[in-house]
């Protein structure tokens, strides 16, 4: 157990580190086609496909961390008039719920992406890359984040509630 949290641990930082070096490439190409374009009118072709991509990687490889830290949007007042042991099952039980979900979308995206594999499918853009690399980058961020509601799920009670969790 302990060497699974600590995979997912590594999984985590790592996948953050990409999604901030993601953020570092979609500001450089931004700046990049702006200088090109407005000084030396010699706009960039490349540019909106490689932000394209970088904004779906930066989303999808910071999910795992927003998980982790409970970072996501929650409208809480239902969960915030029950009783302290309704409230520990319920988020346990939305915790089991987003893990499943988010499995399920995994085995939706392997698939996809095996199936674009296979076809050679390439996204329709200035710069083409294979469409599975995409599919596999949300599912990878997908599997990060169905990792930490699992440990949500499993936490103390403290930590159900919103107190102190292990990280």
């Amino acid at each position: 157990m302990r060497s699974a949290k600590l995979l997912l641990s590594a999984l985590t930082q790592g996948l953050f580190a990409l999604a901030c070096l993601a953020l570092v490439v979609m500001l450089g190409s931004y700046v990049l086609e702006v200088v090109l374009r407005y000084l030396f009118n010699a706009p960039t072709r490349w540019s909106s496909d490689v932000v394209s991509y970088a904004m779906l990687c930066s989303v999808a490889f910071a999910l795992p961390a927003v998980t982790r830290d409970g970072g996501h949007v929650a409208i809480t007042s239902l969960l915030d008039g029950l009783a302290t042991g309704r409230r520990v099952m319920a988020i346990r039980t939305l915790a089991w719920v987003s893990a499943f979900t988010c499995l399920a979308a995994v085995v939706l995206l392997g698939s996809q992406a095996t199936a674009q594999w296979r076809g050679s499918i390439e996204t329709v853009a200035a710069v083409s890359i294979p469409k599975w690399w995409l599919s596999a980058a949300v599912a990878l961020g997908l599997i990060g984040a169905a990792g930490h509601f699992i440990q949500h799920a499993l936490a103390p009670v403290a930590a159900a509630l919103g107190g102190e969790r292990e990280l």
